[in-house]
């Protein structure tokens, strides 16, 4: 009889964001209006959704961060609804497919171009000699909302090389945690609303003197290291983009 002797260890960030995602179904599917929503204590809930107490609590730590619930020792942990029912918040990594969609709009995305380009970025650094470029436009049905442009760091994007043509289906989260062995913990974002350009212009289908809200994101691993450079640009009119303020 063979033993087995090589077993893959669990990923916690993924046993995490299936809790999440259990938990948050579960909480928008016993959401009616505006209605607060009381939580069970943490033994019951864990129980109810069949995982460990440790791992409860660290999702209802990052929920809490998110905004979507508060935790007060004579009270509770409270629901707040309209946190719940928000969409296109700019504030979370969420993609924006799935923001497109939670719209009420059937989301799609043309994927312009892919390769590696043998220059250095500023964003990325001087030690990264090139990058791999990544441009796409988003529509929410049919029509153009959003131009995008990642730029990998060329050292993380080389492990993936070979299954960069995957990123013509599925987003730069997935590439890098599936392809490169790496992941985007964080990113900083700067808002500028801009001119579009003509190129820019022509790809979402709006005057050149339209102005365009711009993001200029840097993307930082687990290990703090920049290793995504992406720009993008967000036209008006279509999708209501939001920001959580929260006091600390």
């Amino acid at each position: 009889m063979k033993e087995l002797r090589s077993i893959r260890q669990l990923d916690n960030r993924q046993l995490s964001q299936k809790i999440k995602y259990a938990l948050f179904e579960n909480i928008k599917e016993s959401i009616h209006g505006n209605e607060l929503l009381k939580l069970p204590k943490e033994e019951v809930l864990a129980q109810q959704l069949g995982v460990s107490r440790n791992g409860l609590r660290d999702v209802l730590t990052v929920l809490e961060e998110e905004g979507y619930i508060s935790r007060r020792r004579s009270k509770g942990t409270i629901v707040n609804p309209k946190i719940v029912n928000s969409t296109c918040r700019l504030d979370l990594e969420t993609e924006l497919t799935q923001m497109i969609a939670e719209e009420g709009y059937e989301p799609g995305f043309e994927t312009l171009q892919i390769k590696f380009v043998e220059e250095e970025d500023p964003v990325l650094g001087p030690e990264e000699k090139r990058y791999l470029l990544v441009e796409k436009v988003f529509y929410a049905d049919n029509d153009p909302v959003a131009y995008c442009i990642d730029r990998f760091a060329g050292t993380v994007a080389e492990k993936g090389a070979q299954h960069m043509e995957q990123l013509r289906a599925s987003s730069h989260f997935d590439f890098m945690e599936q392809c490169c062995n790496d992941s985007i913990a964080c990113v900083l974002a700067d808002i500028i609303p801009v001119l579009p350009g003509e190129n820019i212009a022509r790809l979402l289908q709006i005057s050149a003197d339209t102005p365009v809200l711009c993001l200029e994101d840097t993307g930082f691993n687990y290990d703090h290291t920049t290793v995504l450079h992406a720009t993008l640009y967000l036209k008006s009119g279509k999708l209501n983009y939001k920001i959580l303020r929260k006091r600390f």
